[in-house]
C-alpha cells in the first residue's frame, strides 16, 4: 500500500515544499485511515484501467470489470 510504504517520503517532500498544514493533516489518525482508503481505491482504479486497455476490450467487459469496484465504492461513500 502506497500510504504505508512511502509515508515518510511523502511527509518529507511536503515539508520541503513548505506544506506543513498537509503534514499535520496526514499525522491525524482519522486522516491516516482516509488517505489509506483513498490509496486503496486509486490502486484498484489503476488495475482496472490496465485491464481495460487494449484492442480487444469491449463495453461488456468494461461493465463486468467495473461493477465490482464502482457499486461497493458508491455504497461506502453514501454511508
Amino acid at each position: 500500500m502506497l500510504s504505508i510504504c512511502h509515508r515518510d517520503e511523502i511527509k518529507l517532500f511536503l515539508e520541503v515544499q513548505g506544506k506543513r498544514d498537509l503534514v499535520a493533516y496526514l499525522n491525524e489518525d482519522a486522516q491516516k485511515k482516509r488517505v489509506a482508503y483513498l490509496a486503496d481505491v486509486l490502486d484498484q482504479l489503476n488495475k482496472l484501467n490496465l485491464k481495460l486497455q487494449g484492442q480487444e476490450t469491449h463495453m461488456i467487459q468494461f461493465q463486468k470489470k467495473s461493477s465490482g469496484i464502482c457499486v461497493p465504492a458508491a455504497k461506502l461513500m453514501a454511508e
